[in-house]
C-alpha cells in the first residue's frame, strides 16, 4: 500500500496503511469466526486438504493440470479467448504503465489504479493454487482488471490528451467482448419468467423428494436438493463429494476428529444412521458405494429426469409425484 501511494508524507502513508489493514481485517472476520469455532477443521480445509485433493486427482489420472507448466498453459488458453483478450489489451493500452511503475507522488488519481493493479497478481496466484485449475477459479482478478482499465481510461482522458480516441478504442474493445459473450444473454426475457428459473425447478424437485422420503435424512453428494426441501442431511456430506473422495488419503484418526467419512468406514457409518433416501446421479466415480448399499437393503429407485435417481428406503413416507407436478 505504501509503495502504491508512491511516497508522500509519512503521516499520510501511515494512514493509508492503517485503512488498508482495517479493510483486510474486516474482510477476514467471517473466516476468523470459523477459525475460532473449529480451528482444526479450518486449518485442514484451507491448507492440508489441498494436498489430499491433489493426490486424489493424480490417482484418477488428472496429471496434465497438476504441474505449474500445465496451469500456465491453461491460463494462456483462457487469456486467448476473445473476451478475455480484450480485457488484457485494455490493460496494455489504457494503464499508464510508465507513470504507475515510477516512484514518486501518486500523480493525481493513480493511487486507486495502483491498488487495483497490486491486487491482481495476488488473486491470479491464488487462482492457480488449486489443483487442477478450473475456468471459474480465474475469475477472481477480473473485476479488478476491469476497474484498472476504467481508471486508466479516466486518467488518460483527463491528462493524456485525445480523449475521443481513447473512448473510441475503449468502445471497440467493449464491442468485441460483447460480440463474443452475447450468447450468455440470449434470453433476457427469462428474467421475467420466474417459473422457468433453475432455482424454481430445484425447489419443486426438492418438494417431490420430501414427499417420498419424509423428514429424511437424505444421503447425497448434492445436498442442495435435500436442503431446499427442508430435509435433514448428513453433516459429513455437507461439502458434497470433496471430503468423501479424498478421505481415504487422510489418516484414520484424523478423519475421525475432522468428521470425514471414507469408503472404509462407510458401512459402519450408515449402519448407525440409516438414510431414508439416497440421491445419486452427480458423481459417477464416487457414488457406487451408495448405490450398492441401497440395492443390498431393498431401497426403491425412483427416476428424477434431469436430476438423478432417488433410492427410497422400504416403506417410504410418501409417494413421488412426476417432475411437472406441484
Amino acid at each position: 500500500v505504501v509503495a502504491a501511494a508512491g511516497g508522500g508524507p509519512a503521516r499520510r502513508r501511515l494512514a493509508l496503511l492503517g485503512a488498508f489493514a482495517g479493510g483486510v481485517t474486516l474482510g477476514l472476520l467471517p473466516a476468523l469466526a470459523l477459525l475460532a469455532v473449529a480451528p482444526e477443521q479450518f486449518l485442514f480445509g484451507n491448507f492440508a486438504y489441498r494436498t489430499a485433493s491433489t493426490l486424489q486427482k493424480i490417482e484418477i489420472g488428472h496429471r496434465e493440470a497438476m504441474t505449474f507448466a500445465g496451469k500456465l498453459r491453461y491460463l494462456k488458453e483462457v487469456v486467448g479467448e476473445p473476451g478475455n483478450l480484450a480485457l488484457v489489451v485494455g490493460l496494455a493500452i489504457f494503464v499508464p504503465w510508465t507513470k504507475v511503475l515510477r516512484r514518486g507522488p501518486e500523480g493525481g488519481g493513480l493511487l486507486g489504479l495502483r491498488l487495483a493493479l497490486l491486487v491482481i497478481p495476488f488473486l491470479l496466484g491464488g487462482s492457480l493454487v488449486a489443483t487442477p485449475t478450473f475456468y471459474q477459479y480465474l475469475y477472481a482478478p477480473v473485476p479488478f482488471a476491469v476497474l484498472a482499465v476504467v481508471l486508466g481510461l479516466a486518467w488518460r482522458c483527463a491528462r493524456g490528451g485525445s480523449p475521443g480516441v481513447h473512448v473510441r478504442v475503449f468502445g471497440v474493445l467493449v464491442a468485441a467482448a460483447l460480440a463474443y459473450g452475447y450468447k450468455d444473454y440470449r434470453e433476457p426475457g427469462l428474467l421475467l419468467r420466474p417459473r422457468e428459473w433453475f432455482p424454481t425447478y430445484v425447489r419443486a424437485v426438492a418438494r417431490e423428494i420430501r414427499g417420498a422420503v419424509g423428514e429424511g435424512p437424505v444421503l447425497t453428494m448434492a445436498p442442495t436438493w435435500a436442503l431446499e426441501g427442508g430435509m435433514r442431511i448428513y453433516p459429513e456430506f455437507a461439502t458434497g463429494p470433496f471430503a468423501w473422495r479424498s478421505g481415504h488419503l487422510v489418516p484414520k484418526e484424523r478423519r475421525k476428529r475432522l468428521g470425514i467419512v471414507s469408503p472404509e468406514e462407510f458401512p459402519e457409518f450408515v449402519a448407525a444412521r440409516p438414510p431414508r433416501g439416497i440421491l445419486v446421479g452427480f458423481e459417477e466415480r464416487q457414488e457406487p458405494p451408495l448405490v450398492e448399499y441401497a440395492q443390498a437393503r431393498g431401497y426403491r429407485p425412483l427416476d428424477l429426469p434431469g436430476v438423478g435417481t432417488l433410492w427410497v428406503a422400504p416403506e417410504p413416507a410418501g409417494r413421488l409425484a412426476g417432475p411437472g407436478s406441484g
